[in-house]
């Protein structure tokens, strides 16, 4: 009975009979004579055409409870993979929101430093641009006592630009830091998410099996890929990144993959910083050797102001640019890993709504004919 029902038998007809007993005229208790009235009735007999039309059906509704079976696998499979995606998709985005609220930092940090710094110098140059210090140091400048204005000017963009540059330096190192190591934390997360996705649907399946397996192999050569590319130094900076910085160049040999990225950053917003300060350094002494040409001390520290102006808009804005630009590569590019796993999603959601639709379209032709 057992055996019928696993071979698509739901209600098997099972006849114990004697062969001794039959050849030897036993007839009556032999069994056969119920073999002979079943074949007469359901095969030989008027109802044996419609039996088998019904017994075809039921062997077909058998096939398709089976195929149920292995969709309620498939589609269960992919509901798990439509999630896992999804997390996927988020861990990245969540990383990236962080990346760019720490850029945001980065750069506020950079200009308030900026600030403090023309801000100081600003008073320095209001004090020494004044009459009376300008006639003073003039006076002591002739008896040798202490250097002259041009001297002195010469001395203030010095020291700006010392200050400027090791105060900058100091929140980039720190800046840098923090912002790295976001982007290094999204691509180990999803390298570690991909190691553990899990299967249901079995490359043993008994009428999915070669779906399964394909899973299998796209979601085997994702991780493979993945791993190989969060370990290629080359996939984390650009011939233009590499310009940025002359002094990047010989630690990009000595990195690889992600942990290049602090290098990278550092390049980059090191050109940015660097070129916005050493702009408005040149401008600044322009204006402080037009002060020995005659220019009057009110254009000079408009002048100036005007610059500081210029170059704290420029800072912030440029930095935030070539940082954002840079970790929003790195998101596509680890977005990119997913094609073909997004592309094999794709299609199943679409072969699983016609399979269904098909599958409850037969199911029910195949019950209005047994009824």
């Amino acid at each position: 009975m057992e055996h019928a029902r696993k071979k698509g038998i739901e209600d098997p007809k099972v006849f114990a009979v004697s062969a001794k007993l039959e050849m030897d005229d036993y007839n009556d208790i032999s069994g056969f004579k119920d073999v002979r009235n079943y074949i007469a009735h359901n095969i030989t007999g008027g109802k044996a055409s419609e039996l088998k039309f019904q017994n075809n059906v039921t062997t077909l509704l058998t096939i398709s409870q089976k195929l149920d079976e292995s969709m309620k696998n498939r589609i269960r499979q992919y509901e798990v993979d439509t999630k896992f995606r999804g997390e996927i998709r988020e861990l990245i985005d969540t990383q990236h929101q962080k990346t760019e609220k720490q850029i945001n930092v980065l750069a506020d940090n950079l200009v308030d430093s900026y600030d403090n710094i023309t801000r100081q110098k600003l008073e320095d140059l209001k004090e020494g641009l004044s009459f009376m210090s300008v006639v003073k140091r003039s006076f002591s400048s002739i008896f040798g006592k202490e250097s002259g204005l041009k001297e002195w000017l010469v001395t203030q963009a010095k020291d700006f630009e010392l200050k400027l540059n090791t105060s900058l330096k100091d929140k980039l190192q720190n800046g840098i830091i923090d912002v790295s190591e976001n982007i290094q934390i999204m691509g180990k997360l999803v390298d570690n998410k991909l190691r553990y996705s899990e299967t249901i649907l079995k490359n043993n399946d008994e009428i999915f099996a070669d779906i399964a397996e394909r899973r299998i192999n796209v979601l085997r050569d994702l991780q493979q890929s993945f791993s190989q590319f969060m370990n290629t130094a080359e996939n984390f900076y650009d011939d233009s990144m590499v310009s940025e910085s002359s002094k990047m160049t010989p630690n990009l040999a000595a990195g690889g993959g992600i942990a290049i990225v602090g290098v990278i950053l550092a390049a980059v917003a090191h050109g940015a910083v660097f070129d916005i300060t050493g702009g408005v350094l040149t401008a600044i002494g322009v204006l402080f050797a037009g002060v020995t040409l005659g220019l009057n001390r009110s254009k000079v520290i408009a002048k100036f102001e005007e610059e500081i102006v210029k170059g704290r808009e420029k800072l912030r804005a440029e930095v935030f640019e070539k940082l954002s630009d840079y970790t929003e590569r790195i998101k596509a590019k680890i977005e990119s890993n997913f094609y073909e796993f997004d592309q094999l999603l794709e299609k199943e959601g679409l072969t699983i709504m016609r399979v269904n639709k098909v599958q409850g379209e037969i199911k029910q032709e195949l019950r209005e004919m047994l009824e």
